[in-house]
């Protein structure tokens, strides 16, 4: 089977009895919608001390063409295993 990775960008949010916490987007790779939700639980085992995790992801557009390099490296995109 072909596919294209597709770029996902992640927002982390931790909730606190006192405090909302954002932390900075984070962009990946996905191959496929099981690796989007084996990273969210990943991102939210990672959180869980600091309070309630909630992660918002957003499939951004990527043009496969010359420029795609460029792009993947502006987001600083990596593959997730």
């Amino acid at each position: 089977m072909n596919y294209l990775p597709r770029l996902v960008r992640f927002k982390i949010l931790v909730m606190s009895d006192l405090d909302v916490v954002e932390h900075e987007d984070i962009f990946m790779l996905v191959k496929s919608k099981e690796d989007l939700d084996d990273t969210v639980e990943k991102y939210k085992k990672l959180y869980e001390r600091e309070g309630e995790v909630f992660v918002r992801t957003e499939w951004l557009v990527l043009s496969y063409s010359h420029a795609v390099t460029n792009d993947l490296v502006a987001a600083k995109a990596e593959f997730i295993h």
